[in-house]
């Protein structure tokens, strides 16, 4: 599996960063499919307001990867490569092409709905015709709001809740999971836990 550890900035990525960012998941995800001949998935973080990586996402990030692994067992899910970067970390991973993508998709989906921090993991499926298959496809409802019981898009829309209530729910959120999970700090030398913060 190639690792791809960038551990200089955890501050905030510029704006060219992040939409650069965007264009080589794309590109990656296209590599994989031809690289593999197989479907592929891509795991990140959907983390609201300016910061997207620090210590607790990536430890988050991580956890995420061990509970799918286990929950899609089934699907043979085979983890290729890994980023950690200022824009925030990337797991990509392949399945086979006889696997339905849409039920891969589906699964996934409840993964995101039924995971204590679930709501912040996003995972975006490209089956082997380099086509992403989405949400809408499978008649899953929209991403709900953080804080509210509406769609996120409405929400972020309709600006109904500041960057600073989102960000501080998130940092809430994320750092009680770790610690009721036990799974404490990631270590930015290695890809192992220590207990306490950075």
């Amino acid at each position: 599996m190639s690792h791809e550890k960038v551990f200089d900035n955890w501050g905030v990525p510029s704006l060219e960063a992040v939409l650069d960012a965007r264009e080589r998941r794309v590109a990656r995800k296209q590599r994989l499919v031809e690289t593999y001949n197989a479907n592929v998935i891509a795991f990140t973080m959907n983390i609201p307001g300016p910061v997207k990586n620090t210590p607790c996402i990536s430890a988050c990030f991580f956890s995420g990867i061990e509970a799918l692994l286990i929950y899609m067992k089934e699907h043979d899910l085979t983890e290729v490569e890994e980023y950690l970067l200022s824009t925030g970390p990337e797991g990509y991973f392949i399945f086979p092409v006889t696997a339905s993508q849409w039920a891969v998709k589906r699964k996934l989906v409840t993964f995101e709905e039924d995971h204590p921090i679930g709501r912040w993991f996003d995972f975006d499926v490209m089956d082997s015709t380099q086509r992403a298959i989405t949400r809408e496809e499978i008649g899953a409802k929209p991403r709900r709001c953080f804080l509210c019981h509406d769609s996120a898009r409405n929400c972020g829309r309709n600006r109904s809740h500041s960057v600073e209530e989102l960000v501080a729910y998130t940092e809430e959120t994320l750092n009680n999971y770790l610690q009721m999970e036990g799974k404490g700090v990631f270590n930015e030398t290695s890809r192992d836990f220590s207990a306490g913060s950075k």
